[in-house]
């Protein structure tokens, strides 16, 4: 979280954990989302509402929908809403604004979304974009994939557009 004093983990079985790192004691729970297939990625926003993101089948039992929850500690499930994401989607995240969304897909490319400035398609790495994040100020977005059969860290100036720094 933000203030430096909780941390999550999301489950393949679709649960979610918090824990209050200065006791190390756990303190939230979810129940499984009987829809669900699993959670996929999650943040922290800078009000620590806790955002979880998870798959579950469409309605034509052939396709895949991602679902945002958002989360109090408090109280639990404040929303869930289906995302436009593409099927093909690995990977996400969204800044702490939530005005920015960075997801990789299956075919090397990362796409980044803002609200205001609008959405633009990165050629990210040449195989699947495994890992996104977005830093705390949202400046800069990260890709994680492989290039030439090695693993490929990208950072991206997300204002730009364009690729801030490589590293292997």
């Amino acid at each position: 979280s933000p203030d430096g004093n909780n941390i999550a983990a999301g489950y393949a079985d679709a649960m979610l954990k918090v824990w209050d790192l200065p006791t190390q004691h756990a303190f939230f729970f979810s129940k499984k989302l009987s829809e669900s297939e699993g959670i996929t990625g999650m943040h922290f926003d800078r009000n620590n509402t806790l955002y979880t993101w998870d798959r579950k089948e469409a309605k034509d039992g052939k396709s895949k929908l991602t679902v945002m929850t958002a989360w109090s500690l408090k109280d639990g499930i404040l929303m869930r809403m289906l995302c436009p994401l593409p099927e093909h989607t690995i990977s996400h995240a969204t800044s702490y604004d939530t005005l920015t969304i960075l997801f990789g897909l299956n075919e090397g490319q990362a796409v980044l979304i803002n609200r205001r400035a609008g959405q633009v398609t990165l050629d990210a790495h040449a195989g699947r974009v495994e890992t996104v994040a977005i830093s705390p100020d949202g400046a800069l977005g990260a890709t994680g994939g492989k290039r030439n059969g090695k693993g490929e860290a990208r950072i991206w100036d997300i204002q730009a557009h364009s690729p801030a720094k490589q590293t292997q």
